[in-house]
């Protein structure tokens, strides 16, 4: 054979071969017993700083797949959304595993942002060998069968897919065993339903087992309600590698939050949501502060509880509850094109707008950016909101490296007032289809006394300012 063919042959086997690996990126998670947890990427420390990523448009509901529209249309979107994302300092969406991998590994090398795969884990029912089933049944051996299967083939479509961070398994499926349908009710107190907690959790544990088998390269966690079943999950599921918790405590979840987990699982915490929405139900108005002066608070206390801060030290970041408004989850079917104002759920921590006996929590506006009914190439136009820029301003400190001490002078010095102030004149121009009266960075013009009475920010904060020459 001639010796030059011979090395060509040589090096393209040594290529081909080396292909798989260079694909895996591994993730862990890994602890200093002094520090605490973080998320390593090849060796590198990672912080989740994420958002549920939502792209509904108006005018459609659950039923709306993305990934039937146009290649064009998917990648405008994409596109679109990701260079607000990655300028507000967004490294990692959430996302449940109907999105082709194709488009996680476009979001990833076009933009530098990873995608943390969720399988629902039968969370909204599902069909059981031709038969639908709107509540699933876990303690039923052919629906948990069905359910490993679909695991499997989750894993096993996006193993080595460039851009995937971890997986998760389920989204609250525990408070699913409490609900009625599939809208959102108050939240479950206390843990009734133990023995169909157990059959859930004991499958969760068969589906983290699932994936690892498939794809040792990626942790896996589920997503709970809250903490609720904390126990049975120690008992039953002892292989994930995290847990996702979907909690909305008001302002700060609070120490006893955290090391509950820390002293039952001995494993980190990620947010699989957590955030505000910005409507107020006393007011009946849109309102950005208090959505923001949540959102701030939330985060400056996971900086607090996080690697290297003295405390429980196990969070790795979190996922914002969301990115754009959904105009159908009140009616879910009906109403898509309104933008409804009525409570969806009541939880008395959200004290802004807290009303007794009232439902106060608005799931059609919790997005940071609000859905414009306005379109531009096909596509609702975003118009952001101050908790935008509050995370924007936030997540410059780096979490895993900051001092307590740091962590309190960065938090205490973003001007969550005069964002909310800025932005909420911003939208009012928007909406009246004029220029804009300020922006981030410019001064603030002159704007009637009737209009600024009207916007939901502190009331103190607006004695503070008075309009003279046109300016405030």
């Amino acid at each position: 054979m001639n010796c030059k063919r011979y090395v060509y042959i040589v090096l393209i086997f040594l290529i081909l071969g080396a292909l798989p690996i260079i694909a895996q990126t591994r993730v862990t998670v890994e602890r200093d017993f002094d520090n605490g947890w973080q998320l390593m990427v090849d060796g590198e420390p990672l912080v989740v700083h994420g958002i549920v990523w939502t792209f509904v448009p108006i005018g459609e509901n659950y039923s709306y797949i993305l990934w039937n529209q146009s290649d064009e249309y998917i990648r405008t979107l994409i596109d679109t959304d990701a260079e607000l994302l990655k300028a507000m300092g967004v490294n990692v969406i959430r996302v449940f595993s109907d999105v082709p991998p194709q488009w996680v590994q476009y979001l990833y090398q076009r933009h530098g942002i990873y995608t943390v795969v969720n399988d629902l884990f039968g969370r909204y029912g599902m069909t059981v060998d031709g038969r639908w089933l709107g509540r699933t049944d876990y303690s039923d051996m052919r629906t948990r069968e069905l359910i490993l299967d679909q695991v499997r083939a989750t894993a096993e479509r996006y193993k080595g897919v460039p851009g995937v961070l971890f997986y998760l398994l389920g989204n609250e499926n525990n408070y699913g065993l409490e609900w009625d349908s599939d809208a959102i009710e108050d939240l479950p107190v206390g843990q009734r339903l133990e023995v169909r907690a157990g059959y859930l959790y004991s499958l969760f544990e068969e589906g983290v087992r699932t994936v690892k088998d498939v794809d040792p390269f990626k942790p896996v966690g589920i997503v709970n309600g809250d903490i609720q079943y904390l126990n049975i999950i120690k008992e039953l599921v002892p292989t994930m590698d995290l847990i996702g918790i979907n909690t909305y405590r008001g302002e700060r979840a609070e120490d006893l939050f955290y090391s509950s987990i820390a002293n039952s699982l001995d494993i980190p915490l990620v947010f699989t949501e957590l955030g505000a929405d910005a409507f107020n139900i006393r007011t009946g108005r849109e309102d950005q502060l208090s959505q923001a002066m949540f959102i701030h608070s939330q985060w400056q206390e996971i900086y607090q509880q996080s690697y290297g801060k003295g405390l429980s030290q196990n969070v790795l970041g979190g996922f914002v509850f969301e990115w754009i408004d959904e105009w159908w989850k009140s009616g879910m079917v009906e109403g898509l094109d309104e933008h409804d104002m009525t409570g969806t759920w009541a939880n008395g921590a959200y004290w802004t707008d807290a009303v007794q006996n009232e439902n106060n929590m608005n799931e059609e506006w919790f997005g940071i950016a609000y859905q414009s009914p306005l379109t531009e190439d096909g596509i609702n136009k975003r118009r952001l909101r101050a908790a935008y820029y509050v995370l924007q301003q936030a997540w410059v400190l780096d979490q895993y490296s900051s001092t307590a001490e740091e962590v309190e002078e960065h938090f205490a010095g973003i001007d969550v007032e005069m964002i909310a102030l800025r932005t909420e004149l911003d939208s009012m121009a928007t909406e009246l289809q004029e220029e804009p009266v300020v922006s981030m960075s410019g001064s603030l013009n002159i704007l009637s006394r009737a209009e600024f009475d009207n916007l939901s920010i502190g009331a103190g904060f607006k004695q503070g300012l008075t309009i003279s020459n046109g300016q405030w």
